[in-house]
């Protein structure tokens, strides 16, 4: 199998380094956390019971789960990164949302390399 070399800016891979910064991540983790995969499944619950009362709309019901699946924290934390500073409070929100979410993301997307 090929190696696959992936380049990363430098600050991207940097720690906050005061009280400023680690409280913006933490808040970031912890939003990322808080809209999780389990919000995504309670929303799944809640569409299956429309499959009586609302069957038209319960059709559409693999949209809704696209793009669940398509929306996560970890590139919309890149996004915040790639867009603000390090001075800014939404960087460090975004790195949040990358480490809360990114992990589970890199090893899927290395497991579908595998395939």
């Amino acid at each position: 199998m090929e190696e696959i070399e992936i380049r990363v800016p430098a600050d991207w891979l940097s720690i906050p380094t005061n009280l400023f910064e680690l409280t913006w991540a933490i808040i970031g983790f912890l939003a990322a956390r808080s809209f999780s995969k389990r919000l995504d499944e309670d929303i799944m619950k809640e569409l299956e019971t429309l499959k009586s009362g609302h069957p038209r709309l319960y059709r559409l019901r693999w949209l809704f789960e696209r793009t669940l699946h398509f929306i996560h924290h970890y590139w919309i934390g890149l996004l915040m990164m790639t867009y603000s500073n390090r001075t800014n409070p939404a960087f460090w929100i975004g790195y949040g949302f990358f480490i809360e979410d990114g992990g589970y993301h890199l090893k899927e997307f290395y497991r579908s390399l595998k395939r």
